[in-house]
């Protein structure tokens, strides 16, 4: 039981991170400062408008200063991750089998996408790191996990 409610808080800062690096990367911006601020107005956060999904719910789904709408993705990829991470078990390493499984899957996954579109277009589309990483991702925290952080 504790471990899934460390598991549910962990993955609400979790999400919280996810919706910053989903937020920022693309616009090539930095996941570190300035902190977090509402995209319509600049408005930076307090600590307080920053809990995940509580904050949301408090404030209406609604920037405190300008009012604007905030997206329901903040809240959806919180809760999502929350409920990921407790119903995963709390810091236990995967086993043999799941880190074997993992490292299969990973890796063979991401090779059978890269190979399939250099077949198709006669081109490199992914190279060989990306495949490595996802194995090493499946060893270190087995099949499920491996398959959550490649949906995520």
């Amino acid at each position: 039981m504790l471990s899934a409610v460390l598991g549910f808080l962990f993955g609400a800062f979790i999400g919280s991170f996810l919706n910053v690096c989903i937020h920022r990367l693309p616009r090539g911006e930095s996941i570190v400062s300035p902190g977090s601020r509402c995209p319509h107005c600049g408005y930076v956060l307090r600590w307080s408008d920053n809990v995940p999904v509580l904050s949301y719910l408090i404030l209406g789904g609604k920037c405190r200063k300008c009012r604007a709408s905030i997206s329901m993705r903040y809240p959806i990829v919180e809760l999502v991750t929350m409920a990921f991470s407790a119903l995963l078990p709390a810091g236990t390493p995967p086993g043999v089998l799941d880190s074997f499984i993992g490292i299969l899957a990973g890796g063979g996954v991401l090779w059978l996408v890269g190979e399939a579109y250099y077949r198709y277009s006669g081109q490199e589309g992914m190279g060989g790191g990306d495949v490595k990483m996802l194995a090493m991702i499946g060893a270190f925290l087995g099949w499920k996990l491996m398959v959550l952080t490649l949906v995520l």
